[in-house]
């Protein structure tokens, strides 16, 4: 797979979104946001972000889903995430992550406005946002490359949490959940 310019988040802007959210009673404000844990469900049972949802496949399966044989919603288990990307696919944010991050050096939100609804749709203005860079995320066949790949294609606003080390990152946030 040829490489793909990748999005990224902040661990500090996700964090002032989810502050936000549990603080309004809005379920709109919820239902825009999805987090994506990318782990093994080991891993995402041990700890994981509050109200984010695990999506590990078997390497067959995701095979077919980076080939465009399956559809992705035919390889989701849990029965909430499939809900959540149902009713959200287009219009919410998808936000990546795994156990390995990604290491772009300085990435940071230059916008002081993070509320989601605010955050652009086109790629060009986006960046004011997100930080951007042309890498790889841990291998072409990983769970989070197949994922991004296919939620970009599908026009979905998708990026990645940029973290050095995601469990350093959840005890700092929340502790074990």
């Amino acid at each position: 797979m040829p490489e793909t310019e990748y999005e990224f988040i902040t661990k500090e802007w996700l964090q002032s979104e989810l502050r936000a959210v549990s603080a309004s009673s809005s379920l709109r404000d919820a239902k825009n946001l999805i987090i994506m844990d990318c782990r093994s469900s080991h891993e995402f049972s041990e700890c994981h972000i509050r109200s984010a949802v695990n999506f590990s496949i078997p390497s067959i399966m995701l095979r077919r889903l980076a080939a465009g044989k399956i559809d992705l919603l035919s390889t989701i288990k849990s029965s909430e995430l499939k809900e959540r990307i149902q009713n959200g696919y287009k219009v919410s944010l998808i936000v990546l992550y795994n156990d390995v991050g990604v290491n772009t050096g300085s990435v940071t939100i230059t916008s002081t406005d993070t509320n989601i609804s605010n955050l652009p749709n086109d790629q060009s203005s986006s960046m004011d946002y997100l930080g951007s860079n042309n890498t790889d995320l841990t291998g072409s066949d990983s769970t989070i490359n197949v994922l991004y790949k296919r939620l970009k294609q599908d026009g979905c606003r998708v990026v990645s949490l940029q973290v050095n080390r995601i469990i350093s990152v959840i005890y700092e946030w929340w502790g074990i959940v």
